[in-house]
C-alpha cells in the first residue's frame, strides 16, 4: 500500500471516530436526562400508594 492510501485510511477512520463519539455523546446526554427525569418520579411517587410504578422504577436502575 502506498502511504498516500494508508493516510486516506487514517482520514476516514478518524472521521468515523469523530462520527460515532459525538453520537455517543448524545446517547449519554439522553440517558443522563431520563436518569434525572426518573430520579424525580422516584422522589414524587409515595412509596406505600403505588407498587408497580416503584416495582417498574428499581428494574430499570438494574
Amino acid at each position: 500500500m502506498a502511504e498516500k492510501e494508508i493516510q486516506t485510511i487514517l482520514s476516514a477512520l478518524k472521521a468515523l471516530e469523530t462520527k460515532f463519539d459525538h453520537r455517543f455523546d448524545v446517547v449519554e446526554e439522553r440517558l443522563g436526562d431520563i436518569e434525572g427525569q426518573l430520579k424525580r418520579i422516584e422522589i414524587w411517587t409515595p412509596y406505600n400508594s403505588n407498587q408497580d410504578t416503584v416495582a417498574e422504577l428499581a428494574a430499570l436502575k438494574k
